[in-house]
Parts: structure tokens; sequence; C-alpha cells
């Protein structure tokens, strides 16, 4: 069970700069990825709020927030609102970065998982990785490198 406790200013701050320079990259993406089906590689194009990106935008958050010390976690699961989903949880805290293919919600989302019961999480870092191999395309890591670039290395 994750910890509990409050992020204080100065964390959410953090988090919400690392977040900002991913959700960046994939807003300014050409609008279309490489996903590996069951026929081989197929042209993926996400829509305009990101839905589609999600994967490989919380896991190049994840992998930032754990670089600048934060046990932050990849998970995989369900959205009540459109079923897979995937977001990093960080303590009992849930940061969603493409929330905003779901009505009403803002571009960085952070709660509080009591908070939120739509979110239901399945798997976790490597096993949720494994999962989502066959619907990602490596996008996440160009991601980090764009964030360490916006950031001034400073990642």
């Amino acid at each position: 069970m994750a910890e509990v406790r409050v992020l204080t200013r100065g964390e959410k701050a953090r988090i919400k700069r690392l977040a900002r320079a991913v959700r960046h990259f994939f807003e300014h993406q050409p609008g279309s990825s490489w996903r590996r089906g069951n026929d081989g590689p197929q042209a993926f194009k996400w829509r305009e709020d990101l839905a589609g990106a999600c994967g490989d935008a919380s896991l190049a958050l994840a992998f930032l927030l754990q670089k600048e010390g934060f046990p932050a976690e990849f998970v995989q699961g369900r959205h009540k609102q459109c079923g897979g989903h995937c977001w990093v949880e960080l303590y009992d805290h849930i940061i969603d970065i493409t929330a905003t293919q779901f009505p009403l919600s803002r571009k960085i989302r952070i709660i509080r998982k009591h908070n939120d019961k739509r979110y239901e999480s399945n798997l976790r870092n490597k096993e949720a990785r494994t999962q989502t191999a066959s619907w990602r395309d490596c996008c996440e890591m160009r991601a980090v490198e764009h964030a360490q670039t916006l950031l001034g290395g400073q990642v």
C-alpha cells in the first residue's frame, strides 16, 4: 500500500514542472506514432486531447520523477470513462497528464487516490511496462530527452 502523505508546495511545483515538460513533448508531436499490432507495426494517431499517449507519457514522467528522487510508479489499469489507461502514482496521489481525454479534466491532474474512484490500478512498474509494450512505440525516451532539453538539463 502506498504511503499516505500530503505533497509539499515545493514537491508539487517540481512535479508540475516535469509533468508540463513531458506533456509539452506530446502536444507538439506531429500527431502520429507507430504501434505494434498483431499484423506488425501500424500507423497510429493520437487525438489532440492525447488519448492514446497515456502509456508513453506516463512512463516518461515516472522515469523523470524517479530520477528526481520521487518513488513514482508507472501504473496500468482502467479509468471508468475509457477503459484501459496509464498514469503515475506517487505516495497516495494519482498524476495523470493525459486526462484531457476525459470531459472536464485539466491538462495536468494531481489528485489524492481516495478523492477519485474512477481509477482502478491493475499492474505497476515492470509488469505494467510489459503489458503496455504492445501499444507503445518507445516514444517515452524521446519525451524524456525533450523534457531535459526544455528544463535546461536540470533533470
